[in-house]
């Protein structure tokens, strides 16, 4: 044992020292009663102060820590000085497989980097089992983080100075399959070319770009070579055309795990895209010799079909579709040609189908007749919305085939009328002989590869017109030269890598589709701004005059550009979700400092979950970012923090934002006039100014053991201890008689509560509860009609809405509530800080605490946040889980709150200065008041003339709920009983109010509060206001 405990010093003393620097944390865990998961009826979980959830872990709360480190370093933690407790019976229960905690509680380490900030992220589930088999939660622990220099370095990116289409005449041309593609000289004067022997083509060749930001990919359009064929005279003119290959949209790659071929069916389009240009080439078709001496020889090659339709989404979320539905038709049959099939060798079928039924179901999947699988599906819950919808199964299967077509065959046994079944795709992998069949052909033999081999290719059946491209890096095909031996046709070459050939004859050239000339643009010699605006055209007039306003209001460097200029420099013209990230991240790779990285991204434009199709009911204007998952509600979403994350090595996974960002989901130009104008007025109008700006309202709604109301009143009361300028007004549904009709339950008394605060005004109004596309609460609290009833253009509040699928703006067949609350031109909210998808309640309880973290809060230079900058801070603080992907701001990042800034000072009462004794305001007693308005720090604003708003609360009340859904009875006090309210003249920063309290006031002890708002827009144009408090009065 003494061995043991020395071993272990020295094991630990040598790993510190090979580390840069440890630090030790202390912390305490502060475990609360497993806490319901709202309206998902998921029963309980377990649930601690500040955790968090991720997808892996499920209903498993997470610790969560994030720890500073030097850019190249990474980090490992280990965990010491642990205790532990037995888990309760009733925290047991909240365990969904017991099977899956371990004897250890293992941290997990995350590099992240914010902003150039780098940290190491800590992650673990804070239980384990014994040996015994008894569960036990943490208590307390020191975390020891240790620093050490990465072992592999991150490669940046370099990016060019300038686009290459920031000059010269371009047209933009479309392809849908790979091959050799021919445009005749005509044809390209047509295109508006008037010196066709000068053109050069550009594209990327790259398929949909990857999401990942570890993974590479061109940062600007990349030259092709061209085949010019110029006919007898050597001259390129009239008859005369160029030869280019081409690739359509989908990729195809080997899957090096598995050893076959793969495909990756491109999300967002159904063609791919290149760029002509007569400004000159810099590429010059190569022609590069066979070699001799070769040690392999290939006569045979692998190929690869495969057929996939994506035309439904099951669930409305998610970037997976699904193609023919096994539903009338239960068996279909999907026909692949295989020409010259080596039939000894076996082809290869992989199926990926998907199953809905409450019990077991099958496919059937046979080849030619010959039966390969019986496909099992497993049951899902036809009953419980939020359950997985449908069972995924891959399957995969070899058979010989003896001839060259091949008949996959999908039967589905439907078990029940409702049950139904999908395919997603079908591949296949094929050997075939190789010869020559059509007039191009595409090939490539992964036996040849090796290291130092030398492979001689044999293709058969050819004749003198069959030439050989290699399209390995089909950014820079080339010819190579081969020998003709009767019908063989032969060349060999180097493949200590997996090469790709095409051979073509001179007949059936494909042909490509005009879209249309392109302007120059230069994205990538833009200089960095603060902010950018990435707007559908349909739009760019207002996009154009809200960056206006920012550029003269608040004095922000803006960019805006159309969805369409990002993919013609980023995603070589085809519409890829990436590109609007690529973008951002170039800004950010090229920022020298934090200070200038870009701080705001605004999606000016509605999304949606189909991102390809361009029917005119759809409304996908901007691109939207789909999570993997397209099955489970619960964990598939849309986000937008996708365009946010542009560290390197992070993920959506596990990444931190870097930058604010905000959509507008705008689907016409009266929608898109009308949240302009909101923002200007919001901003700019003196009609916008006043003491509503001193209030805040929480909405908390009722059942779920008032789970919601107990989270509501805890910020309340944070908030009213902390920034205690602001009055609160709480509604708490079970505070309210609740009334039954045909409709179901209802709180008439919250509806017209709710309605008058929106008439009123309120700085925020926070709702935390049940929620949907079509409203508030399952009482209707708040519906459409009233949404759209709501005229409070001079009073809108920015809403905190901590509640399920309010705001699911991707769902093109419906215009939900949220998306209501900002599109009303004439009132509703400047914007939401809200839900898209399904959520928890406890992990909204998380981020709607973190949220007040900085909304009132400063930056480093002393600058209030814009709401960009606190949705970027509450989600990194709130962990990058499927719940918080599910927040959404629906408004202008750059935006900021327009609460007071400055500050009303009290001096006197009844001509007394005021002091630490309280001063008693008796009933029927007359009351002066006096006061100023002040900076930030203090100092008297001499030149502040306006008009000051005071308002006197009596003491505060105790309110106890009412139980209406049998939950337990919760108590809570509210200072809403107003004693006195009006105006005083402010002159040289001084103001002074008289009144006669009512003889009706609370004859309890307890302390009032004066509230007060000043503003100066009745005299002055660079309008300023101030807020201020007192409560040292009984």
């Amino acid at each position: 044992m003494k061995f043991m405990r020395v071993l272990i010093f020295f094991i630990f003393f040598f790993s510190v020292i090979s580390y840069c620097k440890s630090q030790n944390y202390q912390y305490n865990i502060d475990w609360q009663k497993p806490a319901p998961s709202s309206e998902l009826n998921e029963g309980k979980m377990l649930y601690f102060s500040d955790a968090i959830y991720d997808d892996k872990t499920g209903k498993l709360p997470l610790f969560s820590k994030r720890f500073i480190i030097s850019e190249g370093n990474d980090a490992s933690v280990f965990l010491s000085d642990m205790k532990y407790v037995d888990l309760s019976p009733e925290e047991v229960k909240c365990i969904p497989d017991i099977t899956k905690i371990k004897e250890t509680v293992d941290p997990t380490v995350f590099i992240t980097d914010e902003r150039k900030n780098f940290f190491a992220k800590v992650y673990f589930v804070p239980i384990k089992k014994t040996k015994t088999g008894a569960l036990q939660k943490l208590i307390s622990f020191t975390l020891n983080v240790l620093e050490k220099k990465a072992l592999n370095s991150q490669l940046k990116r370099t990016y060019p100075s300038n686009s290459v289409l920031e000059d010269g005449t371009w047209v933009k041309i479309r392809l849908n399959a790979n091959g050799i593609y021919k445009i005749t000289y005509e044809e390209l004067q047509d295109m508006g070319f008037t010196n066709p022997s000068n053109i050069a083509l550009y594209g990327n060749a790259e398929g949909m770009l990857p999401f990942s930001n570890s993974i590479k990919c061109y940062t600007d359009l990349q030259e092709n070579p061209i085949w010019f064929e110029k006919g007898s005279d050597g001259v390129f003119n009239g008859g005369d055309y160029i030869l280019f290959y081409g690739k359509g949209p989908h990729e195809i790659y080997y899957d090096e795990a598995h050893q076959e071929f793969r495909h990756t069916y491109h999300l967002y389009s159904n063609y791919s895209h290149y760029f002509l240009t007569d400004k000159g080439r810099n590429k010059t078709f190569q022609t590069v010799s066979s070699l001799s001496g070769s040690n392999t020889n290939v006569s045979e090659f692998n190929d690869f079909k495969f057929h996939e339709k994506d035309e439904e989404n099951l669930i409305k979320s998610g970037r997976n579709w699904v193609g023919e539905s096994f539903d009338i038709t239960t068996t279909q049959n999907f026909n692949f040609t295989l020409n010259n099939l080596k039939k000894t060798e076996p082809v290869k079928i992989r199926t990926y189908t998907l199953a809905r039924y409450s019990d077991t179901s099958y496919f059937q999947l046979k080849a030619n007749n010959q039966l390969l699988a019986e496909i099992e599906n497993q049951p899902v819950s036809m009953s419980n919305q939020h359950a997985t919808f449908a069972w995924e199964q891959p399957t995969t299967a070899d058979f010989i085939s003896n001839t060259d077509n091949i008949t996959v065959t999908l039967t589905y046994d439907k078990p029940g009328a409702e049950s139904e079944g999908w395919l997603d795709y079908i591949e296949v992998n094929a050997i075939r002989q190789l010869k020559m069949h059509g007039s191009q052909m595409i090939f490539r033999n992964t036996e040849s590869v090796g290291a130092g081999n030398i492979t001689t290719f044999s293709i058969s059946n050819a004749n003198n017109t069959v030439q050989v491209w290699d399209i390995t890096d089909p950014t820079n095909a080339f010819k190579i030269a081969t020998s003709l031996n009767q019908s063989v046709l032969s060349f060999t070459v180097a493949t200590d890598s997996l090469r790709e050939f095409i051979a073509f004859s001179t007949n059936g050239y494909l042909s490509v589709e005009e879209v249309g000339s392109v302007e120059n643009q230069n994205l990538h010699g833009q200089p960095n701004p603060d902010m950018v605006i990435v707007s559908h055209v349909d739009f760019l007039t207002y996009a154009n005059q809200l960056a206006d306003h920012h550029r003269n209001y608040d004095n922000l460097d803006v960019l805006v550009v159309t969805n369409e200029e990002v993919y013609n420099e980023f995603s070589s013209g085809n519409p890829d979700v990436s590109a609007i990230r690529n973008m951002m991240k170039m800004f950010y790779d090229k920022s020298a400092t934090p200070q200038d990285i870009p701080k705001y991204l605004l999606l000016f434009g509605d999304g949606s979950y189909d991102n390809k199709s361009d029917d005119p009911s759809n409304s996908n204007y901007i691109l939207t970012y789909q999570s993997e998952n397209s099955t489970k509600p619960t964990s598939s979403y849309v986000t937008d923090d996708y365009f946010a994350i542009l560290g390197d090595s992070e993920t959506i996974t596990y990444g931190d934002l870097d930058i604010g960002v905000g959509r507008f989901p705008v689907k016409t130009t009266t929608e898109a006039q009308g949240v302009v104008n909101k923002i200007l007025a919001y901003s700019e109008n003196a009609d916008s100014y006043g003491p509503w700006r001193n209030w805040l309202c929480f909405i908390g709604d009722d059942e779920d053991g008032n789970t919601h109301v107990i989270d509501a009143d805890a910020l309340a009361r944070r908030l009213d201890t902390t920034y205690e300028n602001f009055n609160i007004d709480k509604i708490y549904l079970d505070a309210y008689v609740q009334t039954s009709g045909s409709g179901g339950q209802r709180y008439p008394d919250v509806n017209l509560a709710i309605e008058n605060r929106i008439k009123k005004g309120a700085l925020i109004i926070n709702y935390t509860g049940h929620g949907g596309e079509l409203g508030l609460a399952h009482e209707a609290i708040v519906g459409v009609s009233d949404i759209n009833s709501w005229d409070n253009f001079e009073t809108l509040p920015l809403f905190m809405t901590a509640t399920c699928e309010f705001s699911k703006f991707d769902d093109y067949e419906r215009t939900s509530a949220g998306e209501l609350v900002f599109l009303n031109s004439n009132g509703g909210g400047i914007g939401l800080f809200t839900t898209t998808r399904v959520v928890y309640a406890s992990q909204n309880a998380t981020l709607n605490r973190n949220f007040y973290n900085y909304i009132f809060s400063k930056d480093t230079l002393e600058n209030y946040y814009r709401l960009g900058d606190v949705m970027r801070l509450t989600k990194n603080a709130s962990g990058s889980n499927t719940n918080t992907r599910n927040f959404t701001l629906l408004c202008d990042p750059a935006l900021e709150l327009t609460f007071p800034k400055y500050k009303i000072i009290t001096t006197e009462i009844n001509n007394q200065p005021v002091s630490t004794i309280p001063d008693t305001l008796k009933a029927l007693s007359k009351v002066t008041i006096s006061g100023y308005v002040a900076d930030p720090e203090g100092n008297k604003l001499n030149d502040f003339d306006g008009i000051a708003y005071v308002t006197v609360f009596d003491k505060p009340d105790s309110i106890v709920t009412l139980s209406n859904d049998g939950t337990i009875p919760f108590s809570f006090t509210e200072q809403n009983s107003i004693l006195y309210k009006g105006k005083a003249t402010v002159t040289d920063g001084d103001f002074s109010v008289q009144f006669i309290v009512p003889k009706d006031i609370s004859y309890r002890i307890g302390f009032g509060k004066l509230s007060y708002y000043a503003d100066n827009t009745n005299n002055n144009k660079n309008y300023l206001d101030a807020a201020g408090y007192f409560k040292n009065v009984i």
